[in-house]
């Protein structure tokens, strides 16, 4: 920190400085600071998830780093919503790390030899339960922005890909409007 964990104004100043300057690990620790202060300001929990959203994409990290931060994003996230259930960033950013999620293991899964057939299944599996994971989520963000078409569009993609038609259906109508 630059010194000023007490002065509130000046935390936030802290954070922000960070962020300009792509320093997330200093970034995070200004923001748990922030918390500690102020532990329902929502937002600042939103960013937090950001933060480690960002770190669990870095593949110069090792994979335990990166599990260990999408674990933290979703945490921060729900920490969030708790706060106020209201928040559509949050819960749309919740379930865009588990859509992100499965989109990888399914990459993982199409990348594999033919004769995988077993290890593709699984894959497919872990994939689609990661997507039903997302999906009350984003259906909350649905109810809190119902024109968001990039949840529709998130939605509609889920609700087919594990055969809920009509619900898939209903959302291709809203997109039509």
């Amino acid at each position: 920190h630059l010194g000023f964990p007490e002065n509130y104004p000046l935390l936030l100043a802290e954070i922000n400085l960070y962020m300009s300057t792509q320093q997330p690990a200093k970034e995070i620790d200004a923001m748990k600071s922030a918390v500690k202060q102020d532990s329902l300001n929502y937002t600042i929990w939103r960013a937090m998830g950001d933060m480690y959203d960002k770190m669990a994409e870095d593949t110069t990290i090792s994979k335990e780093k990166q599990k260990m931060a999408l674990h933290e994003a979703q945490e921060a996230y729900k920490e969030a919503i708790e706060i106020n259930p209201e928040y559509f960033d949050a819960y749309y950013n919740l379930g865009a790390l588990y859509v992100n999620e499965a989109a990888e293991v399914q990459q993982k899964a199409n990348d594999l030899p033919l004769d995988k057939v077993e290890e593709y299944n699984a894959m497919k599996a872990e994939a689609d339960s990661l997507l039903g994971e997302a999906l009350p989520h984003l259906e909350a963000a649905l109810e809190i922005e119902p024109d968001d078409r990039n949840t529709m569009y998130s939605l509609k993609e889920i609700y087919t890909r594990l055969g809920q038609l009509e619900k898939a259906k209903e959302i291709n109508m809203m997109l039509q409007e």
